[in-house]
């Protein structure tokens, strides 16, 4: 991989550390900084110059394919959803079964994922991370008071 651009090298590396959750909510003006580039005062040389490039080329040139989507505050782009995956591999059925999988949870509102996740009983979480770590981890209705 060898991106020309500064601003897709600096837009790479900061897209890869949300691969994990696949979103990244950034503001313009947080953005321009992070980019270097803030002698862009017009929001549209930004897209063009700036964003539409490193993006363009980021999708061509590396293992990541990224989308954005633009947020107003009144007349105003004032913040930036960018949606962040691992390319589709060819002959790769289980990588392309959980990039579908995860679009279908990323299409999900909000609220219901969490409403789905309070239903989910504390003993069948046992298998996750518990700070507390009662005993062997494994818990049970009784376990919780």
């Amino acid at each position: 991989m060898s991106l020309n651009s500064q601003y897709a090298q600096l837009l790479y590396t900061r897209l890869c550390k949300f691969l994990d959750t696949g979103i990244w909510r950034v503001s313009v003006d947080d953005l321009k900084i992070i980019l270097e580039a803030q002698q862009y005062t017009r929001w549209s040389n930004f897209k063009q110059t700036v964003l539409a490039r490193s993006m363009e080329e980021i999708n061509q040139k590396t293992d990541i394919d990224v989308s954005v989507a633009e947020k107003c505050e009144g007349r105003f782009i004032a913040t930036l959803i960018f949606r962040v995956r691992r390319q589709a591999r060819k002959n790769n059925s289980a990588f392309d079964a959980f990039n579908e999988e995860m679009d279908m949870v990323y299409a999900q509102p909000a609220e219901e994922l969490r409403s789905k996740a309070s239903q989910i009983p504390p003993w069948e979480m046992s298998h996750f991370y518990n700070p507390l770590q009662l005993g062997s981890g494994n818990f049970t209705p009784n376990d919780i008071t």
